[in-house]
């Protein structure tokens, strides 16, 4: 089912992480429990699955599949915080000089 949600891309995140409510009909896998800090809030997390979802404001056509950590995100605005994991993946560019973000799909 396609549901829209709220993404945060955060330069300053290590890892993808997206809020339980969100994947709880999806394959869970136990992970080590590990905590990381985000510029919004700290995100521990002991759980893995595979999504698939779009950046419609970058591509409305291109679907990323990635296996990404399943936080607490609590006192979190966003659904889902893309880190440097999947910006390194994506070849996302964020260009602090020219407050862009580039991603060739």
């Amino acid at each position: 089912k396609t549901t829209g949600i709220k993404i945060l891309l955060d330069s300053r995140s290590t890892h993808t992480h997206i809020k339980k409510e969100c994947v709880k009909k999806l394959h869970l896998k136990r992970d080590a429990t590990a905590v990381w800090n985000t510029t919004a809030a700290p995100v521990s997390t002991n759980e893995k699955c595979t999504i698939q979802f779009m950046l419609p404001e970058f591509s409305t056509s291109k679907v990323i599949e990635w296996e990404l950590h399943i936080g607490t995100l609590l006192n979190v605005s966003y659904d889902m915080i893309i880190g440097n994991d999947l910006f390194k993946r994506l070849k996302i560019d964020v260009k602090y000089s020219s407050v862009t973000i580039e991603w060739m799909a």
